[in-house]
């Protein structure tokens, strides 16, 4: 999905599509976009519902490097998907 000019409008889809394929999708590739931090703040609470997941990329999308982190702590928790 990167280079597609997604934005924020995108966001609740990206949501639902990490949600339903919680146990299948391992690496989502959003990079080069423009989902921002509202499109963000929309894809992060998804996260919690998947534990499968390793790897979203995010870069180049208007997202704060402090948001980018959230993400990246939340990837790394292991008891995430317990929600």
């Amino acid at each position: 999905l990167k280079n597609n000019k997604l934005t924020h409008q995108h966001a609740e889809l990206i949501a639902e599509i990490i949600r339903i394929n919680s146990r299948s999708l391992k690496v989502i590739d959003l990079r080069w976009n423009e989902i921002g931090e509202v499109g963000a703040q929309a894809i992060f609470p998804a996260l919690a519902f998947n534990a499968y997941l390793r790897a979203l990329l995010l870069e180049d999308n208007r997202i704060s490097s402090s948001t980018l982190l959230q993400f990246a702590d939340l990837l790394r928790n292991p008891s995430r998907g317990t929600l």
